[in-house]
């Protein structure tokens, strides 16, 4: 009766959580191949996977507590244009304002805003100025996750810095 005890809750202590990261596009493209980590809230990495070829990720087995997931991808930075640099211009002149992952996209000296100073660094990368942006090629808008008692879905995307308008299709 002991071991039976035991087992049940052994099995029962450990949840999954899963989802799909997309690319923000009109086809929301799944984003495969990247390597996404699990960190509980002391910003320890407690477990790590790699999405499939239909962008899902899963963990296993994991405790209840609040965590926070990474994503490190080696997919190529593209899909910014001219396009874009005129929304966040656009942005920036309140004519037309941008709001959640695209809005976030555009801030790539992480000053915590869009000014001037991002859109001349977008000007920079697209003409092969510069090389790189101080906050990487991609952003991901994963919140923090609570499991508690349950197993939890939580779907997220992914962006290429400065694609203000989702145009970019990513290489599978």
């Amino acid at each position: 009766m002991f071991i039976d005890d035991f087992a049940l809750t052994v099995a029962t202590t450990g949840y999954s959580l899963n989802g799909t990261i997309t690319y923000p596009n009109a086809s929301q493209t799944p984003l495969q191949g990247l390597t996404v980590k699990l960190k509980n809230s002391s910003g320890s990495v407690v477990a790590t996977t790699t999405t499939d070829l239909t962008g899902n990720y899963l963990f296993s087995n994991v405790a209840n507590g609040n965590y926070t997931i990474e994503v490190n991808s080696s997919k190529p930075w593209d899909g910014v244009t001219a396009t874009d640099v005129l929304l966040y211009r656009k942005h920036i002149a309140n004519i037309t304002p941008l709001s959640g992952i695209f809005l976030n996209a555009g801030d790539v000296n992480a000053s915590g805003d869009i000014t001037a100073a991002d859109v001349l660094l977008l000007r920079k990368r697209i003409a092969n100025i510069i090389s790189s942006f101080s906050v990487g090629d991609w952003l991901y808008d994963y919140p923090v996750i609570t499991i508690n008692g349950s197993n939890v879905s939580q779907n997220f995307y992914g962006i290429a810095y400065g694609d203000a308008n989702g145009s970019y299709i990513p290489a599978k």
